[in-house]
């Protein structure tokens, strides 16, 4: 192996953490979008149901008894949203702390490793 591969390898362990963060971070915006995506879903089918409410309905007393019941479906499904965002949130605040934990571990050693390298070369140069 020569010194440009194993200096490379060493570096692309060294980093590896920081990978890892990387694609963390990608995966909790994921979440997030599909999050508010999933948010934007409900609004629009608050919009037909009411609109549907309001199209169907046989006079005001019927329209008003349709929009009691649809406001009881969607502040269900508004709970069952921000539960689910809580529980999420928990998640992922779990898995940051799991890998900050492992990656401060493997970042200090490999950056050890690499100081020891150059360290060691610098020593046989002079």
């Amino acid at each position: 192996m020569t010194k440009e591969t194993e200096f490379f390898d060493s570096m692309k362990q060294t980093f590896a953490p920081f990978n890892q963060l990387s694609e963390f971070g990608m995966s909790a915006a994921e979440k997030a979008v599909q999050w508010n995506l999933d948010i934007a879903g409900d609004v629009m089918d608050f919009a037909v149901d009411e609109l549907r409410a309001l199209a169907d309905s046989d006079g005001p007393a019927g329209y008003f008894e349709a929009q009691t019941r649809i406001a009881k479906e969607y502040a269900g499904r508004a709970q069952q949203r921000f539960q689910a965002a809580i529980e999420a949130g928990t998640d992922v605040q779990q898995e940051l702390t799991e890998l900050g934990q492992s990656s401060f571990a493997e970042a200090q050693k490999g950056l050890s490793e690499a100081y020891e390298s150059v360290k060691s070369a610098a020593e046989k140069v002079a």
